[in-house]
């Protein structure tokens, strides 16, 4: 989940691993989590070890108890129901989530959390951002991996959850760092602009197709001159 205030440019080059979200909302009364702040909860940013644990602690009870509503609301597909996807605090910059897919339909889903906005927000974190997150696993494994990130059956989930299908948070992050972009050609006349990370990548031989025309992107030999976030 992204902030409102800044949406990231949109790179063609390779598929995205998961979906970013979510907007700050009201708490719904009977979320599950909504009544599991308690000392834990700060809002001055300062990492203490011992409140971040407990707010882990509490985000992996949240999102059990998510689990088990959407195996009340929804008929899962395999045996068992949903499984509680691994939850990793191990997300920077401006987004608030990310939810990453398996390949594998018996393997769990990951969903990973910015820990220094789940510190300074952690209310807006537990009741928004992990029934968002959730919600994307659940429309993945519902429907299929053909549907738009936010488009009509991830909006149904939300619903169920009763949850307002905000795509972009409101809470303030700190920026990601910037990276160097490179200028890639094909049979598109603008061409396609990699990271320095992905260009690395390329120069080491990975291959990377553009999603609007299907050609192989060629290096240019020319670096942009704008930045990325990462």
């Amino acid at each position: 989940m992204q902030t409102s205030d800044s949406q990231p440019s949109l790179d063609i080059s390779a598929a995205p691993a998961g979906q970013f979200d979510h907007d700050r909302g009201r708490k719904t009364d009977d979320a599950p989590g909504g009544s599991c702040l308690r000392d834990a909860e700060r809002g001055d940013g300062e990492a203490r070890p011992d409140a971040d644990a407990e707010l882990q602690r509490q985000a992996r009870i949240t999102l059990a108890a998510w689990v088990d509503r959407a195996n009340a609301l929804f008929d899962a597909p395999g045996r068992g129901g949903f499984a509680i996807p691994t939850l990793r605090f191990d997300l920077r910059g401006r987004a608030a989530g990310l939810a990453v897919f398996s390949r594998r339909r018996r393997s769990p889903d990951l969903i990973r959390i910015n820990p220094d906005l789940l510190r300074r927000y952690p209310r807006e974190m537990l009741d928004e951002t992990l029934p968002h997150e959730f919600a994307h696993v659940v429309a993945h494994r519902l429907y299929g991996a053909t549907i738009k990130p936010h488009g009509a059956e991830w909006r149904g989930v939300m619903a169920a959850f009763g949850k307002s299908p905000d795509v972009c948070h409101n809470m303030a992050a700190e920026p990601t760092r910037r990276l160097r972009r490179y200028r890639y050609r094909c049979a598109c006349p603008q061409g396609v602009e990699l990271t320095s990370i992905r260009h690395r990548r390329a120069q080491q031989g990975a291959g990377y197709v553009c999603r609007r025309c299907g050609e192989q992107l060629r290096y240019s030999g020319e670096r942009a001159e704008q930045a990325s976030q990462a």
